[in-house]
């Protein structure tokens, strides 16, 4: 799986840099979808090479017998794709809907920081897919390992999405510059709807990961009641809340805001929603234990990045917040006891080196 993984990273970068350069071009919507396709083109293009050096040349036939019974395994998975996708689109719809003349500006004003944490995102699948095989295998009967290797695996995620979270929360301002440039000016509520939005994402690299401890105990099923669940409890927030804060600010802008809190509303759903299926597998992760080192450095590096970016030299300031992130968090992650041996370990297998 560290090679699917490997090629998991560079599409999300490919696909990265190929969106960015069509905006910055000015290609605009159809610029996107072009790269969209040539990025999956490639990729399957990469797959194939790899599949005709490694196992067998590909070949389209139909086996009755086979389909019979991969797709009801296979479907509930596809579902899962597409409802984790739909999940984070119906605000945009909403939005716009009650955006009266200012809706395009404010759909692009609450997409513009999804473009930021697309890269954030890319870290989840690396990390699950590389473990992925080792809970596949600890599923068929050896529990209590596949529940370790479960809660070590989720303690990475966490060490990664706090950290994360608070940084995007304190750069907001700079990082929405710098991908809007000269447009700057039009996009000041998207700073406040990113550092929102950061904070979803301790909650969907925690989900992301159970979602394929489900998937290892071939409870994709499950899955997909759940995804259908967040998705109507999305909605229905979503038609409530956007509309309220629109008109009862008589700004449409709020209506940014409530689309990125419900968006961690969501995760937050989707996570009660797993608890009781992890339950019945005897694998409730134990989330204080795993959260509070984290929590506690997350913290510490906050203060130190608001008190450079305090500084009266702006840009320096937020030079020097960045510079201090990495020691200051990791500092304190050292100093509460968080690395041990099979910490260690475990980072060298997520890495590709074991």
């Amino acid at each position: 799986m560290e090679v699917p993984a490997l090629i998991e990273l560079v599409t999300a970068l490919l696909s990265f840099v190929a969106r960015l350069a069509v905006l910055l071009l000015g290609y605009g919507i159809l610029g996107l979808a072009w790269a969209a396709v040539g990025v999956s083109t490639l990729t399957a293009l990469i797959y194939v090479v790899l599949q005709r050096r490694d196992f067998f040349a590909p070949t389209l036939i139909w086996d009755r017998t086979a389909m019979r019974d991969i797709v009801p395994v296979a479907f509930p998975l596809m579902l899962n794709s597409l409802l984790s996708v739909v999940f984070f689109r119906f605000d945009l719809f909403i939005l716009r809907a009650f955006g009266g003349e200012q809706a395009d500006l404010l759909v692009q004003q609450y997409a513009m920081p999804y473009q930021i944490l697309n890269i954030a995102l890319i870290l989840p699948p690396v990390i699950t897919f590389a473990v992925f095989p080792l809970l596949a295998r600890r599923a068929l009967g050896e529990r209590s390992a596949m529940y370790d290797a479960q809660n070590r695996t989720l303690q990475i995620m966490l060490w990664l999405a706090f950290p994360l979270a608070m940084g995007l929360t304190i750069l907001a301002s700079p990082l929405v510059q710098l991908f809007t440039r000269a447009n700057f000016d039009q996009y000041g509520p998207s700073i406040a709807a990113l550092a929102i939005l950061a904070w979803f994402l301790p909650l969907s690299f925690v989900n992301g990961l159970l979602q394929y401890v489900l998937i290892a105990l071939n409870r994709q099923s499950a899955i997909t009641r759940a995804f259908l669940i967040g998705a109507a409890f999305n909605l229905a927030l979503n038609m409530t809340v956007i509309p309220l804060a629109t008109f009862g600010f008589q700004q449409p802008v709020w209506g940014i805001y409530a689309a990125a809190a419900i968006t961690i509303l969501s995760e937050v759903v989707l996570l009660l929603v797993f608890l009781p299926l992890l339950r019945q597998e005897t694998l409730i992760p134990p989330f204080l234990q795993l959260s509070w080192r984290p929590l506690l450095a997350t913290l510490m590096m906050g203060l130190a990045m608001q008190g450079a970016v305090m500084l009266p030299w702006q840009w320096w300031g937020y030079g020097l917040a960045t510079a201090l992130a990495l020691p200051v968090y990791a500092g304190v992650l050292w100093l509460s006891g968080a690395f041990g041996v099979e910490e260690r370990a475990l980072l060298r297998r997520v890495r590709g080196k074991s």
